[in-house]
């Protein structure tokens, strides 16, 4: 065989091989063709399972909270049943907690006017005792004096009562004395010489 039938026959087998080679190759992309719209179908599944597993979550959270605010609205309004039923058999009432606060407030409201007035009303009475006492002392204290003046004249008047009984003492002594000298003088002149002399007059 001659040289160039054998570069003839080795191109051939090469053209053989290439084209085995290209019909593999196509195979293949056929192959992951058709794998990579079936991953992405599988894909899309999934994505819609996880969607309308969110949905069905969401739906059930929803449901869960409308019954666990049944249940707590159910067992309020139970407990609110209990409270009130033990405060009428104690002859008490439920009142609303807005009409409760207002009474707290009327309440404080009153109590702090109370003790407002009350205690203007003890100043006044503090000021009217006060007034009446001070009264009263002036009271007492122009009696004083008007005694103390009532006894000064009594002294004054007795004094003056001892002063003018003193000087009639006196004046009945002068007298006596000049009455008795004059006896004398009488019972000298008539020789007598014992002479009795009063002590009055």
């Amino acid at each position: 065989m001659s040289q160039l039938q054998s570069l003839k026959v080795a191109a051939e087998q090469a053209v053989v091989k290439i084209t085995k080679a290209n019909e593999d190759l196509n195979k293949t992309l056929s192959a992951l063709g058709a794998g990579a719209t079936a991953q992405q179908d599988l894909i899309n599944q999934i994505a819609q399972k996880e969607a309308d597993l969110g949905q069905l979550e969401v739906q059930f959270n929803e449901k869960q909270r409308a019954a666990e605010v049944k249940f707590d609205l159910d067992l309020k309004a139970r407990q609110a049943q209990i409270v009130t039923e033990v405060l009428a058999s104690q002859g008490k009432t439920v009142i609303d907690t807005e009409v409760l606060n207002k009474l707290r407030t009327d309440y404080q409201t009153l109590t702090t006017n109370y003790r407002v007035e009350l205690e203007k009303e003890v100043n006044e009475v503090k000021r009217s005792a006060e007034a009446g006492k001070a009264a009263a002392i002036r009271t007492k204290e122009l009696e004083l004096q008007v005694a103390s003046a009532e006894q000064k004249a009594q002294i004054t008047s007795l004094n003056e009562k001892n002063t003018l009984l003193a000087q009639q003492v006196d004046d009945y002594k002068v007298q006596i004395a000049e009455d008795r000298e004059a006896r004398v003088q009488e019972a000298q002149a008539r020789g007598n010489a014992v002479v009795n002399v009063s002590s009055g007059k």
